[in-house]
């Protein structure tokens, strides 16, 4: 049997690596009858976790030149096609997803800082301007915040201008009377204003009840007076249907879209939908295979501050470019960066 023993590195993943392999040793040694001695293939994973574990605080220390955690990682491998000095090139380049980060992230800032001006959402005037209408209408914005899932997001944004084309008015007042059932024959006729309207019918008619019974039918108290990104997410949570990614993904337009001032933006995450999970993988921030909470920890990781500064960068790459077959590589501002381009492009 090979030597359960590999050669532990030095310094803080030894202390790791020999406290870890300590402590599975017992457990193994009794589970599976090795007679104290732990299988090889958890030594090596042991071993494996350690380095992972020093990189990180070797990085926060800002002694790591080169960076293979926390990705992209060795499954990546495959859509190199052998070339291992593309992969010496791009995969395991800490300064090149450093450089991609950084980028990322100025863009995000300069958003921040641009004019502010209508914000559009669906290409229909009428509906855009309904939906940035936080004056007398902010509830639009909610409410189609709330709705906009399993449909593009073009057609989630424009069920408060259909609603009030079909109830002739979209004042709190006159929505806030409305029962389940008549909420839902207006999602329903004259043509569904939504592919779940059933489901919708009942998000709606709870965010009415509660804009009213909790702000005072002014929903923009949600995000008044300067709250924090925490609270604000948490508001939009405790709305019916309000998950996370759409709590956060609320927050996120509020601060770059209509440059809503708010305390902090640390718990703004990113929305890990297919698009930004696509984009981040073959930038190689995370692996393909990652679940949306390792996508959103990876975001957490890169840009603590305000996770989600580069959401609508990478939502939009997928939309656009991005793609899941034939991307369009050649086209993407960030294809210098990108561990895939860089090893799809053409061979001279």
């Amino acid at each position: 049997m090979p030597s359960l023993n590999p050669p532990w590195p030095s310094g803080t993943r030894g202390v790791l690596a020999n406290r870890m392999f300590t402590t599975a040793r017992p457990s193994c040694a009794r589970s599976t009858g090795f007679g104290g001695q732990v299988p090889y293939c958890l030594c090596l994973h042991v071993h494996r976790v350690a380095l992972l574990i020093d990189a990180q605080l070797r990085l926060r220390r800002g002694s790591l030149p080169k960076l293979r955690s926390p990705l992209p990682c060795d499954r990546h491998r495959h859509h190199f096609d052998g070339d291992r000095g593309a992969w010496d090139r791009v995969g395991n380049n800490g300064a090149m997803l450093t450089r991609l980060r950084d980028r990322l992230v100025a863009e995000g800032e300069a958003a921040l800082r641009a004019e502010p001006g209508l914000v559009r959402f669906t290409g229909d005037h009428e509906a855009d301007r309904l939906l940035n209408d936080f004056s007398d209408h902010p509830h639009a914005f909610v409410f189609a915040a709330l709705v906009d899932r399993r449909v593009k997001a073009e057609r989630a944004w424009m069920v408060p201008l259909l609603i009030q084309q079909r109830l002739g008015s979209f004042e709190i007042r006159d929505l806030e009377p409305l029962s389940e059932q008549r909420w839902l024959s207006l999602m329903r006729e004259p043509t569904p204003a939504h592919r779940m309207p059933e489901t919708m019918a009942v998000v709606l008619h709870r965010a009415t009840h509660r804009a009213v019974t909790q702000y005072a039918g002014d929903a923009s108290r949600i995000w008044a007076d300067e709250p924090s990104s925490a609270t604000v997410v948490r508001r939009f949570l405790e709305f019916h249907g309000g998950g996370p990614k759409i709590a956060t993904m609320a927050a996120n337009i509020l601060v770059r879209g209509f440059h809503i001032p708010l305390s902090d933006y640390r718990y703004i995450d990113i929305s890990a939908d297919v698009q930004v999970n696509r984009v981040m993988a073959r930038l190689g921030f995370i692996d393909e295979r990652s679940s949306p909470d390792v996508v959103v920890y990876a975001a957490r990781d890169l840009n603590p501050d305000f996770p989600g500064i580069f959401d609508l960068a990478l939502w939009d790459l997928g939309r656009t470019l991005c793609r899941p077959t034939n991307p369009r590589c050649s086209e993407c501002r960030l294809n210098d960066f990108c561990a895939y381009a860089n090893t799809h492009r053409p061979k001279a």
